[in-house]
């Protein structure tokens, strides 16, 4: 039993000395890429009607490097719908 505490005590000391924090030390390179806003039209009663296609697709994240993406209206990932309180689909 005297090794298995031990090997706790290893595992909880471990813990509050590891390293958790990379500030300062690394740069970030590539840009996020955030979906833009999707467009919409109204309905005869006045609800908006949003369009979207399945769509696959390449981008590269990271440079000369492409990597196979699906999206909705884009390559990758989708455009962003505003929704509003009492937004009705």
């Amino acid at each position: 039993m005297l090794l298995h505490w031990g090997g706790v005590a290893f595992v909880v000391w471990s813990m509050g000395t590891a390293k958790t924090s990379t500030i300062g030390e690394i740069t970030f390179r590539n840009e996020l890429k955030i979906p833009k806003l999707l467009d919409y039209q109204l309905d005869n009663k006045g609800r908006k009607v949003f369009h979207l296609t399945f769509n696959k697709g390449e981008v590269e994240f990271l440079e000369r490097k492409t990597t196979d993406t699906w999206g909705l209206n884009e390559p990758y990932l989708a455009l962003a719908i505003k929704a509003s309180k009492g937004m009705k689909y």
